[in-house]
């Protein structure tokens, strides 16, 4: 993928006028300014801080000069997030794969992309990860080498009908206003895919909310416990997407398979105790603050492979999965 067409989807996140942005430099770091409203955004560790002014203390208001030449190319995949390396999250990887076309799109948009681990399914497609968490973001950056921008789901720095397609996987739940995200996916694509966990989830994947929810109660552990905001049933869901504006031409249930769901109960439980013994002994608070580790790419791809054949056998003891797929098109 060339800089040029990089930059050629991203917009003012302010403006939102679909005049682009310019690159530009100062002596301590390289921007990407507006033309219209003259902020410039800056560009730290690769990554460029696409957040609007208010919430983008590094960025400044100052006239354009002449377009320099911006430094980001796409790089070599050195390594993926650990995130790669657990069954069930590449398991919905892959069922997402099969189950729409996302391997002929060109381009794809990754909207809450969090580490980039996607792209371990990929191969020559242009792929371009969009997410708040600026931590995760250098990590992306620094070890898929693909290009990736810190940006608010609500406010998405991208030109308005820009890119064919969007992806969104496990983002909605996560964002406070999500009328207004879905009304970003909506307005910068003609068409995407969407994985969004639901309250359908098997009893193997969460038993104690599985009872709890029944019951009108949650707690914040298990499929609660990643700072989620909303979750809805299949048909909740699919409501939300439709009064926004989408139609949905194809869903399907993801994330099946017995062991799949049983490996998530115990990793929710793992990842949830690791949370708090690292709160305990660290001034940083909250998931985000937990060490990222890589692992060599080869080794990724080597091992998606050997429980994708696994998963075979693991899909016929349940066939009831922990989220719902979903192709939308935007009605315009």
């Amino acid at each position: 993928m060339s800089t040029a067409t990089f930059l050629s989807i991203l917009d003012c996140p302010a403006c939102r006028k679909s005049k682009g942005l310019v690159p530009q430099k100062d002596s301590v770091r390289y921007y990407l300014a507006c033309p219209l409203c003259k902020f410039w955004y800056p560009v730290i560790k690769e990554v460029p801080i696409l957040l609007v002014p208010e919430k983008n203390p590094q960025g400044k208001h100052s006239a354009l000069g002449k377009p320099v030449q911006f430094p980001l190319e796409r790089k070599k995949t050195k390594a993926f997030d650990w995130k790669a390396m657990t069954y069930s999250y590449v398991i919905r990887i892959n069922e997402m794969m099969k189950t729409f076309p996302i391997s002929k799109e060109l381009v794809i948009a990754d909207i809450g992309c969090s580490t980039g681990s996607f792209a371990l399914a990929l191969r020559n497609q242009t792929y371009i990860g969009f997410d708040i968490s600026f931590p995760s973001l250098v990590f992306a950056r620094k070890n898929t080498g693909h290009f990736f921008v810190q940006a608010d789901a609500t406010q998405l720095p991208i030109k308005t009908k820009s890119i064919q397609c969007f992806l969104s996987r496990e983002l909605l739940e996560h964002v406070n206003d999500t009328k207004k995200a879905m009304q970003e996916l909506y307005r910068i694509a003609q068409y995407g895919y969407l994985e969004l966990p639901t309250l359908n989830f098997p009893f193997a994947y969460d038993p104690i909310n599985w009872i709890l929810t029944r019951l009108g109660r949650k707690i914040n552990y298990g499929i609660y416990g990643y700072n989620h905001e909303k979750l809805y049933t299949i048909a909740g869901w699919k409501e939300q997407l439709i009064n926004s504006g989408f139609k949905i031409t194809k869903e399907k249930v993801i994330g099946t398979g017995l062991f799949l769901n049983l490996f998530d109960n115990v990793w929710h439980i793992s990842y949830n105790f690791w949370h708090i013994f690292y709160s305990l002994f660290s001034s940083k608070k909250g998931f985000e603050s937990i060490p990222k580790i890589r692992f060599p790419a080869r080794l990724v791809r080597m091992l998606f492979s050997i429980r994708i054949a696994l998963h075979r056998i693991d899909t016929l003891l349940l066939k009831k999965g922990v989220s719902q797929g979903f192709k939308v098109e935007a009605r315009f």
